[in-house]
Parts: C-alpha cells; sequence; structure tokens
C-alpha cells in the first residue's frame, strides 16, 4: 500500500479560520506520521507558527483572482508539478480559490487526487465552480455549508467541522499578564470579539460596538471590551471606539490587532462574540458563546441549542435573524447577569467539543477520505488475478470475466501484464505472484472473498472491487432492508465479518457494487462515514452492447421462458411449486395466442427445462432450446421474442440488450437488487409467491400496454453507468 503524502496549499499564512484549520491539520497529519508539504505565499502573521511544524514548506505568490494570463498560468502551475514530483506527493488538499485553483490543476496534470475543503459561502461562483471541477472529494465545515455545494451539483460532500487542537486551549487557564498589559480592573467584566475586520464582519464589529457602549452606560459599567483583528476596515472601527469612549467618558474599548495566540486572550473574557472557527476556540477554552456572523445573528449557545446554532456555523453560514444591537445587547446582559450559568456553560461548552471537534477525531476522518481517493496506477502492475464464478459453463460469469477483459484491452497496454482468472483449481491463499487482485463482478461479496482481500491488501496487494454484490439474504430481511427497519445483517455477516469489510473498504483502490440494495446493506453494516467510499458502479454485464443485431427483427408472438435450478436455494423454498406455475403460466399464455420458448444458460439448467417442456406438453406451440450459446448468439435468438420470464439473473440483461421486455424471478436478494439498480422493481415477481401465476400475466398485461418502456429504462440506466464501470481504467 503507497504511503500518504499530503500537499496543502493555502493562499497565505494571514490569521483567519481556515489558515488556522490548516495549521491545525497539518500538525496533526505530521503526528500521524503523515508527510506533509505546504505551498503558500509566504507571507501574513502565521508564518512563525508554520515553519514551526518543520515540514517543507515552498513559496508561490499566488495571485488574488483565478483569471490569469496563460502563459503565467501555465507556469505556476509548472512550479506546484515540480513540488509534486520531488516530494513524491500522493493527494493534494485544498482550502481556498487561488491557490486551489493552480494546485488542483496541477494535480490534475499529474493524475493524484485532489481533496477540496469549502470553508464559507464567500466563493464567486464562477471560482467554485472551476475548484470543484478539479476536485475529487469534497469536504464541508458546517451543515449549511453541505447543502451550498449540492447547488453546484456536488450530491455526496462530507461533512467535517474545523478540528480544535486541544492541548492549545489548556483548561482552568487565565492569562494575567494581558489583563495587566491592557489595564483592565480584576473587578471588570470583559467581552471578546475576534474575526477579520472586513466588510461584513466589520459592520458586525461596529454593531457590537454600539452594543457594548448601551451596556456600558446601563446595567454594566464595569465593562470591558477586547476587539481581536484586522483588516481594511480596522480604522473605522478604531474611530468608532474612539468615538464610543467619548460618549462613555472612559477608555475600555481595546483594540489589540492580529493575535497568534488567541487562548490567553479567550481565557480572560467572560464571554466571547463570533462565530465560525472563533466560536469553537472560545468554547474550547470553557467560554460562553454569543453567535453572530457574516449570515446574520444566532444568540446565546447552549447544551440545548448547540446543534441548532452548529447547523448555522454559529451565524456565518446561516442565522435566526439578522443582527441589531438592541438583541445583542440584550442576550449580553441577560447571560453576563448570571455568572455560575457563565461558568457551567463554558464547561459544557468544553466538553462539546472534546466530543465532536477533537482534532484527532477530525484527522482520522480526513484520512479516511484521503484512503477513498487513491489513484489506480495500472503502470506498475505485472499479474493481476480476477476472482470470479468461472469455468463452470455459466453464461453469466463468463459474461462478467470477458467484460473485464475486454475493458482492460479497451483502456489499457494489456501487453505489459497478465490477467488470470480464478478457475476450478486456483490456489486463492497463494497471492504471490500478483500485483492487484480484483474481486469480479457477480455475487461475490461474501465473506469468504472479503478475507481473500484482505490477505491480499495484508500482503501489500492492490486490491479493487469491480461490480460485485450481496447475494445470500433471506427474504424477510430483504423486506427489512427495503423499509429502512433493519438494524444487523447477522448472521450473513457476523461482527467479525464485518471487521474484515471495514479493512477491506479502507484499502481497497476502488470499490464499485452491482446495486443500490448492495451499497444500502454495506451502510448498514459499517455506517455511512466508511461506506461513503463505497460507489454504485452497475452490473459489469451493463457493458456489453449488441453486436449481431444491426436492426431490431419484427417481434413474433413469442414469450421466451428461461428455467432452471438453484437446488432449492431459492425465496420461498420450493422451485417445485414455482415449475408448477410456470406450467399454468405457459399455457395460459398459450390461449392468449402466445407461442413459448423454453431455453438455458446454464449446462445444469438443461434438464430442468427439459421437465418444464414436458409438464406444458405442446409441442406444437412450445419450443425447446437446449443450446447454450455465446451471449451474442443468445441476444440473436431472443431478439424475436415479445417478452421474456427469466429464472437467471443475465437472462434478464441478454433480453433486454436485444431490446426484448424481461420480467425477472425473484428467487433471492441479487435480483432485486438489480431491478433496483434499473428502475424496474415492479416487473420482479418473487418466487415466494402463491400466486405467481397471476402476477407474471399481470407483468405480461403491463408489457402488452408499454412494450418500449422496460427497453427505454434500461438504455437509459446502461448508459448512466458505463462511464462509472469504465472509470478505474481510464482515471489512470
Amino acid at each position: 500500500m503507497t504511503k500518504k503524502r499530503i500537499l496543502l496549499a493555502v493562499d497565505a499564512f494571514y490569521i483567519g479560520g481556515t489558515e488556522t484549520h490548516v495549521l491545525s491539520l497539518a500538525k496533526e497529519l505530521i503526528q500521524n506520521n503523515i508527510f506533509v508539504a505546504i505551498v503558500a505565499n509566504k507571507t501574513g502573521n502565521l508564518i512563525n507558527s508554520y515553519e514551526a511544524l518543520n515540514c517543507p514548506i515552498y513559496h508561490i505568490e499566488f495571485p488574488k483572482s483565478i483569471t490569469l494570463e496563460k502563459t503565467y498560468e501555465t507556469e505556476l502551475i509548472k512550479q506546484i508539478e515540480l513540488i509534486i514530483e520531488t516530494e513524491n506527493i500522493s493527494h493534494v488538499h485544498i482550502h481556498q480559490t487561488s491557490s486551489g485553483y493552480l494546485a488542483g490543476k496541477a494535480a490534475k496534470n499529474r493524475d493524484i487526487p485532489t481533496i477540496i475543503t469549502i470553508h464559507g459561502t464567500y466563493y464567486p461562483n464562477h471560482e467554485i465552480e472551476e475548484l470543484l471541477k478539479l476536485s475529487d472529494e469534497v469536504i464541508c465545515v458546517s451543515p449549511p455549508l453541505c447543502d451550498y455545494v449540492k447547488t453546484f451539483g456536488i450530491e455526496h460532500p462530507y461533512l467535517v467541522p474545523n478540528g480544535i487542537s486541544l492541548e492549545d486551549y489548556p483548561k482552568n487557564f487565565a492569562e494575567k499578564d494581558i489583563r495587566n498589559e491592557l489595564k483592565i480592573p480584576e473587578d471588570a467584566t470583559i467581552l471578546l470579539y475576534a474575526s477579520r475586520i472586513t466588510w461584513a464582519k466589520a459592520h458586525v464589529c461596529s454593531i457590537f460596538l454600539r452594543a457594548c457602549k448601551d451596556l456600558k452606560v446601563g446595567e454594566i459599567p464595569n465593562l470591558h471590551v477586547i476587539v481581536v483583528g484586522d483588516g481594511n476596515k480596522l480604522d473605522e472601527i478604531t474611530s468608532l471606539a474612539r468615538t464610543i469612549e467619548g460618549i462613555c467618558g472612559e477608555a475600555f474599548i481595546h483594540i489589540v490587532g492580529e493575535q497568534n495566540n488567541m487562548h490567553p486572550y479567550y481565557s480572560i473574557a467572560d464571554c466571547v462574540v463570533g462565530t465560525g472557527r472563533v466560536a469553537l476556540e472560545a468554547m474550547a477554552s470553557e467560554k460562553q458563546v454569543v453567535a453572530v456572523g457574516n449570515h446574520g445573528y444566532f444568540g446565546i449557545v447552549d447544551t440545548n441549542n448547540f446543534q441548532e446554532a452548529w447547523s448555522h456555523y454559529f451565524g456565518d453560514h446561516g442565522s435566526k435573524a439578522v443582527c441589531n444591537r438592541h438583541q445583542l445587547s440584550d442576550d449580553l446582559k441577560k447571560i453576563l447577569r448570571d455568572t455560575e450559568q457563565l461558568r457551567h456553560n463554558g464547561i459544557k461548552a468544553r466538553e462539546i467539543i472534546e466530543e465532536m471537534f477533537n482534532i484527532q477525531t477530525i484527522v482520522k476522518k480526513i484520512l479516511k477520505i484521503y484512503s477513498q481517493q487513491t489513484k489506480i496506477r495500472w503502470d506498475g502492475i505485472k499479474n493481476i488475478l480476477y476472482i470470479g464464478w468461472i469455468g463452470f459453463n455459466n453464461l453469466g460469469d463468463e459474461l462478467l470475466w470477458n467484460m473485464f477483459k475486454d475493458t482492460c484491452a479497451k483502456y489499457l497496454d494489456v501487453g505489459k501484464f497478465t490477467i488470470k482468472p480464478s478457475l476450478p483449481g486456483t490456489d486463492l491463499k497463494n497471492l504471490d505472484e500478483f500485483d492487484m487482485v480484483v474481486l469480479g463482478g457477480g455475487s461475490l461479496f461474501l465473506p469468504g472473498y472479503l478475507q481473500i482481500l484482505q490477505d491480499a491488501i495484508h500482503r501489500g496487494k492492490s486490491v479493487l472491487i469491480w461490480g460485485a454484490g450481496i447475494d445470500w439474504i433471506e427474504e424477510p430481511t430483504l423486506g427489512l432492508l427495503l423499509n429502512d427497519q433493519l438494524t444487523s445483517l447477522n448472521p450473513s455477516f457476523t461482527q467479525k465479518d464485518v471487521d474484515v469489510l471495514e479493512e477491506v473498504l479502507e484499502h481497497a483502490l476502488f470499490v464499485g457494487v452491482r446495486g443500490p440494495l448492495t451499497k444500502k446493506a454495506i451502510e448498514l453494516m459499517v455506517g455511512n462515514e466508511i461506506s461513503a467510499k463505497v460507489k454504485v458502479i452497475g452490473d459489469p454485464a451493463l457493458l456489453l452492447q449488441n453486436t449481431h443485431l444491426l436492426q431490431t427483427p419484427e417481434k413474433e408472438k413469442i414469450i421466451g421462458i428461461n428455467w432452471g435450478t438453484t437446488y432449492n436455494r431459492l425465496y420461498g423454498a420450493n422451485e417445485e411449486s414455482v415449475e408448477e406455475q410456470l406450467v399454468e403460466t405457459a399455457k395460459r399464455l398459450i390461449n392468449k395466442g402466445y407461442k413459448i420458448l423454453i431455453y438455458t444458460v446454464w449446462t445444469d439448467d438443461i434438464l430442468h427445462c427439459e421437465r418444464l417442456y414436458n409438464k406444458i406438453n405442446d409441442p406444437d406451440n412450445v419450443v425447446l432450446d437446449k443450446n447454450l450459446y455465446t451471449e451474442q448468439q443468445l441476444i440473436t435468438q431472443l431478439s424475436r421474442c415479445k417478452a421474456t420470464i427469466n429464472f437467471k439473473l443475465y437472462a434478464n440483461i441478454l433480453s433486454l440488450i436485444a431490446n426484448v421486455p424481461s420480467i425477472p424471478l425473484g428467487y433471492r436478494f441479487k435480483v432485486f437488487d438489480f431491478a433496483a439498480l434499473l428502475g424496474l422493481p415492479h416487473l420482479v415477481v418473487s418466487t415466494s409467491s402463491q400466486q405467481l401465476t397471476d402476477d407474471l400475466l399481470e407483468r405480461i398485461i403491463m408489457i402488452e400496454k408499454n412494450e418500449l418502456e422496460p427497453v427505454k429504462q434500461y438504455n437509459t440506466i446502461q448508459q448512466k453507468y458505463i462511464s462509472l464501470l469504465e472509470s478505474p481504467f481510464t482515471k489512470k
């Protein structure tokens, strides 16, 4: 497995929530033995803190806009590409517009994954669109930001908040030197406001100062105020502060500018007014927070409303109301009256930070996201083991193997490596000769195969899951899963099996599964966070094209019936009953003027097809075709039919490729999984049905009324999933 080597890109080292977060992230990654390099404009008050990390820092003078002269843009991108090459970077993590755009382009050129963290809604639309195009994964630091990026077409962003390094905010700490330096009396009540003093936040600061004036001349005459921050509106804020002091007849507003170390200032405050990261840092310092930010006003934050405050990112990305001085002064007056409640709320605030925002927990989440974006390096692969249920003369599984070979040949230089299928007799415990192990299509998402993948990972092999699905789940369990009532897949997957699954998901280069029900089952077992790496890519059989039929032949009034055996391992556990109802179905279809074509896709099914033919006992209207065709030959044979009824899963796919609607017999989980993928679950008839004949005839009537609908739906879904199935081979 390739070790992670991360390049963090940030515009510069100014003091702000984003830059402070990146600093904490870099520090914790390094403590986790992850290599970190940083690219930035080496300017700003945090430069010494960054240099103290003792990691490589590369200076690039990032422009203020992403609209650049082409030659200059190319020059900057080449500089970052050289950094990527020099440091053997595996992932680029971007956070801001200018640096993110250029670093993202360099990563794309070098074919390494880019992760973006969205810190606010202040990006111009055309810029955020460019950044999102360059990013393989998107992290948002608050719930409103997840909603924000979804408006740009990002369906599944990760919610990972800014992490707080708790060691930077020790408990029970009070910095007396600052109080003495600012000449603040011991009995003073202290309010702190911290932010960049620019634009909207400068406006909030002016409202805050006016509210403080009301408190000073009213119920809190011993009030002192500290304003921390810098920006283009600082002179205006300073002038306002002096005016207010003139009205109050006392110097009580202390404007201290930017500060590298905020904790001493938090420590002497009774209450902190702020938003975003300032709110989190204040809570880590055991302080009461009144939240107000770019978006508007939230108010007093406590344990009862913390989740709501967090969902608004403390007024920065959402709010309850427009901020005004009277609301702010009323809330400050209310909370400052009760010193015991202030202390209690501060202690509880720290507990929340320890539980939800500890940088150690946050970095573990980010490392998992990095793991989910590991590019597949085909260049170094010499020998591939393809695991599938092949060599048993089963048309479906042989088809999946053929699709894997064909896709490799389409996109890769197959002369540089060999692919060995897991034919009968292959020793799956001896993986030494292979560089990569691929769990191919079919119902192979089983504990035994997952253990083989785990073994491959332990041996340092690359692992790919390509279109595999879950199958052996009983019908009552399926019903609970569909209705979101299932709590466990035990005994199909024990806790030990789930532990193996988690490890495989973490380390596999790519995890693509057959259908949405397989994904849903995996989410149930390991949770949404771990299963986020799992992509529904469809069944590899969707890659099969109809190459023999230049035009669809005229349909005849024929219903194809595919029959066979699962050795009674089917829903309802009664193959004999299903067969008897198929006999009745065929007879009633013949009475409606249909001919019947009985066909097979597996050697073991031939005897069962013969028995079905004999039971119907109507040779004038029934044809038994015992030939084991190739997939293209069978497509040709089925193309004459009006519809098909299919026992085996892949008979349904071949029917639809032949432009013939299919009615799947839902004999196990995989059939329902695939039908859900296609958006055609209404055509499935469970083999446990007590009125199977009536159900099948009802589906025939549905098809007679709208013959083209299932085929059109299949073609639409096929086009959607082809690129996903090919993505491991095309994103080299």
